[in-house]
């Protein structure tokens, strides 16, 4: 019964993988250039609706994640039980875009120019 079952896995392993285009297949971004900082802040103030947007420690030219960090307590909240938000940045199809945590498609940037990530440090 053991065998069989990962018989089974092993079939359903292999046709997920087969399901999958490996041309198309999304790469881990960092921005270009300090450049791309702006036009990346930009579009998440548009994409949340605040004003104003901060990033958390993450650094978007060396790393592929961009984490945004909550408004803050107003004056009258003790604790702020907002968390900040992390999307992963990607190249699709020469576009560089945000995604969640899930991998799912959030929003693809207008100007911003990303580059792939390499894993080595600026």
């Amino acid at each position: 019964m053991l065998k069989t079952g990962f018989a089974i896995m092993t079939a359903l392993a292999s046709l997920a993988a087969c399901a999958h285009p490996v041309g198309g297949a999304p790469v881990p971004a960092v921005l270009a250039s300090d450049a791309e900082l702006a036009p990346l802040m930009s579009e998440l103030r548009e994409m949340t609706g605040r004003a104003n947007v901060e990033l958390g420690a993450d650094d978007p030219l060396v790393t592929p994640v961009v984490t945004v960090l909550p408004p803050p307590a107003g004056p009258f909240e003790g604790n702020n039980p907002a968390l900040p938000t992390s999307y992963g940045l990607e190249l699709r199809d020469g576009a560089c875009v945000l995604v969640d945590q899930n991998g799912d498609l959030v929003r693809t940037l207008q100007d911003v120019t990303c580059a792939p990530y390499t894993g080595e440090a600026g």
